[in-house]
């Protein structure tokens, strides 16, 4: 029901879970939201837990599939004021692409809503409150004296291929050109990442990652180019990575990774 008065938490909400999984290996991503009354939803922290770590993270072991299970989910810290009127909502799935790479199947996950339960670090308002002193305006060091010869922009998007069911998270991060006054050093830094995957195929997921920084003074002039793409099977991650640098317009190193590393219950 919608919280008749405001509710204040300080610390970490903790989800205690009964719960059973169609699979050996699987995640359980636990968010808690407010909800306005016009439907919209913000996220005020979240935890996840790989269920094969529910007893030890020394000694992981698989799921029994459908065995019921219970397990506590404790989310990150967070001081915040849910306002009245307001709901709360705990929302569940087993994925939560790409803060965590997905499992190598496709999970269920069945809750069973009567045994599993919120508990909520709530704080009650006090009467010294009213004395607490106001923020302070924020202090910073002294900002590096630069001169920009290209502005620094960044943009993030998503693009959505209805006909291959693929779905790719890009960012692109512009941190400009420019020259740091003191010491007379250029710098110049372009990233750029994509983050994809194909409906229900969590085997297709992937990560492929881009920099270019190039440094100089005067007729000194380097430049690094790096790539590393990751992507996974059934049984190993596969981390490709790829750097060249330069000085002027000479690669003086090129080199190339290819590891493959035991997913070992992830």
């Amino acid at each position: 029901e919608p919280l008749d008065s405001r509710l204040e938490i300080v610390g970490a909400p903790i989800v205690s879970l009964e719960l059973a999984v169609d699979r050996p290996l699987a995640f359980v991503a636990v968010r808690l939201n407010e909800v306005t009354p016009d439907g919209t939803s913000a996220r005020v922290s979240y935890g996840l837990i790989n269920l094969t770590h529910r007893h030890s993270h020394e000694h992981p072991k698989p799921v029994v599939p459908g065995a019921r299970i219970r397990v506590s989910v404790q989310l990150n810290d967070v001081a915040h004021a849910f306002a009245a009127g307001n709901r709360l909502r705990v929302a569940l799935s087993t994925s939560y692409w790409p803060l965590v790479w997905p499992s190598p199947e496709p999970v269920t996950l069945s809750i069973f809503s009567g045994k599993s339960t919120l508990i909520l670090p709530s704080r009650k308002p006090r009467a010294e409150d009213a004395k607490l002193r106001p923020f302070g305006d924020p202090e910073s060091a002294e900002p590096l004296a630069k001169t920009y010869h290209r502005p620094a922009v960044g943009r993030r998007w998503v693009e959505r291929d209805i006909g291959a069911g693929t779905t790719t998270y890009r960012i692109e991060e512009d941190m400009g050109n420019f020259t740091i006054e003191h010491l007379g050093l250029e710098t110049d830094f372009v990233q750029s990442e994509a983050y994809r995957i194909k409906d229900d195929d969590p085997l297709s997921a992937e990560i492929d990652i881009r920099y270019t920084i190039s440094i100089g003074r005067g007729d000194w002039r380097t430049r690094s180019e790096t790539r590393t793409v990751m992507r996974a099977d059934k049984t190993h991650f596969m981390v490709e990575g790829f750097l060249d640098a330069f000085e002027g317009d000479k690669k003086l190193v090129s080199r190339r990774w290819n590891e493959h590393i035991p997913r070992d219950l992830v």
